[in-house]
């Protein structure tokens, strides 16, 4: 079978009858009359006592009595706030008065260590001057003098006695 282009124009779908937007329809409008009708129904059941949302309700107001009470529990919280409040502030301060002390017993310290290791700085800089030290004497050999050898004595002339002289020194 063969088709001609002029077949295409001259086709043209069948419409379907659109059925199931109908149901849609009924199903909404069926759905808003059952909300209506359960809302009128709790309406009537409970009148004006349903519970009211905070945003929308207005808020009950507090009988005198009540008013006092809080007044007087408002002025019990302020007087115990302000005790803490100064309590605090004399920690505070005694803490701060701790600190400064602290500090200038720090301050007096790092002064000391400071002056310490000046001085010792100073004494390695300068260092005392080395004494010359002379080196010692090498010890000569002792010088041998040579022995002295006593002369024979002549014997004097036997006429003329002689004095006899000591040998040794």
């Amino acid at each position: 079978m063969t088709y001609g282009l002029e077949d295409d124009v001259d086709y043209e779908p069948e419409e379907v009858p659109r059925r199931g937007r109908r149901w849609i329809w009924v199903i909404v409008i069926l759905g808003l009359a059952a909300t209506g009708s359960a809302s009128a129904f709790l309406w009537r059941a409970y009148g004006n006592n349903l519970p009211t949302f905070p945003s929308f309700g207005s808020t009950p107001f507090a009988d005198p009595g009540d008013k006092v009470v809080v007044l007087k529990d408002l002025q019990a919280f302020q007087q115990q706030i302000t005790a803490q409040t100064q309590a605090a502030t004399q920690l505070l301060g005694s803490q701060q008065a701790e600190i400064k002390r602290l500090s200038e017993q720090m301050t007096a310290l790092a002064t000391k260590l400071d002056t310490l290791q000046r001085s010792v700085t100073a004494v390695q800089v300068a260092p005392p001057a080395p004494i010359p030290i002379k080196p010692a004497p090498i010890p000569l050999p002792p010088v041998r003098k040579k022995p002295v050898v006593p002369k024979p004595v002549e014997e004097p002339p036997t006429d003329a006695p002689s004095p006899r002289l000591p040998l040794s020194r």
